[in-house]
């Protein structure tokens, strides 16, 4: 299980700058940034696995159970959504270093 942080330094200037951020809804952009904290306070360098239900993720996100938190992952951009088995899938910032500073990159 990964270490747990209380929080994560994330760069404004690249979210408000981003070209592929500004074009997706306002709704999957918070459900982006949350996301990301969801990913940096609870997963490692980036990644996390996600079992089902899920439900807690699902309610921040504010999507109809797992399959609904996996149609909206596969909207996100710099989100890979990898699956793992049938209930379990990895879930991974794959620009994470550009978005975030932990204490694990910087």
């Amino acid at each position: 299980m990964a270490a747990q942080r209380s929080f994560i330094e994330v760069s404004c200037a690249v979210l408000l700058n981003d070209a592929a951020l500004s074009q997706i809804a306002q709704a999957d952009f918070g459900r982006w940034v949350k996301l990301l904290i969801h990913v940096g306070t609870q997963g490692e360098q980036g990644s996390l696995e996600l079992t089902a239900p899920c439900a807690c993720l699902c309610g921040a996100l504010q999507v109809p159970g797992f399959a609904g938190l996996l149609a909206a992952l596969a909207r996100l951009p710099y989100v890979e959504v990898i699956p793992l088995t049938n209930e379990t899938v990895r879930v991974t910032f794959t620009e994470w270093a550009r978005f975030v500073r932990t204490d694990a990159n910087g």
